[in-house]
């Protein structure tokens, strides 16, 4: 009775997603709403096309790059549709999470989809020409394989995990939260390793973090803006906050 049960239940939570899926489809074919951020993505993607140099600013370079990306493939009129296959690939992603390694039920995760896709929130960032979808695959996609890396002791989960990293860090600062996560996998991975590899592994996460950072972070907004300071550490704490 049960396994009826649960299965019954797990189904109707599947319908309630796909309900919404449809919503979100129909919501991604209107005419994009108007918003501050996604005019500055947009207009670093003009400037990125037609060739001029693009400095570091408080909007991150990625999302302009996908754009420029998704133009070249002859999807640049489609963003907001773009978004939606990121949103199913980071629900995916984190489905592998929560059942493989987590031990959630089928219905427990049909339950949190639905949650998810039910908040507004949600509904509002995927519905705008912003990083926050792709944003959304990338670092739970790094989750996934550096959780994979570990329970493997293998590098070979590692490498996906720093390319989706940077990735990540391009599309999101906040992306900077998944640095203790990478940092403390890298250990575990090479903690029984000999001392020479030890040191490399150190020195290679070292000027690959450095570099990240200081070719996609531009530092120089939270001392010039405070109100904007703030936001941007509330972001990390709590992306540092749910790595940890």
């Amino acid at each position: 009775m049960n396994v009826h049960r649960s299965a019954l239940v797990c189904t109707l939570l599947i319908a309630v997603c796909s309900v919404f899926a449809v919503h979100y489809v129909r919501w991604a074919a209107e005419p994009p709403r108007d918003a501050y951020d996604s005019a500055a993505y947009i207009q670093m993607a003009d400037s990125l096309q037609s060739g001029r140099f693009v400095r570091l600013s408080w909007w991150p370079i990625g999302y302009p790059i996908l754009i420029t990306a998704l133009r070249a493939c002859g999807l640049g009129d489609d963003l907001i549709l773009c978004n939606l296959p990121f949103l199913a690939l980071g629900l995916a992603f984190f489905w592998l999470l929560a059942v493989r390694f987590h031990s959630l039920s089928q219905t427990e995760f049909a339950a949190l989809c639905a949650w998810v896709l039910a908040s507004r929130i949600t509904l509002n960032l995927a519905t705008v020409a912003q990083p926050e979808m792709s944003f959304l695959a990338s670092s739970i996609g790094c989750v996934l394989c550096l959780t994979m890396a570990l329970e493997a002791n293998s590098l070979y989960w590692l490498w996906p995990a720093l390319l989706l990293m940077v990735c990540s860090l391009a599309l999101r600062t906040v992306g900077i939260s998944l640095f203790p996560a990478v940092v403390f996998t890298t250990y575990q991975l090479f903690s029984s390793r000999p001392a020479i590899q030890r040191a490399a592994a150190a020195l290679f996460l070292v000027a690959l973090l450095g570099f990240a950072c200081a070719a996609l972070v531009d530092f120089r907004g939270y001392a010039n803006d405070c109100a904007g300071s703030v936001y941007r550490a509330t972001g990390l704490i709590s992306g540092f906050t749910a790595n940890l």
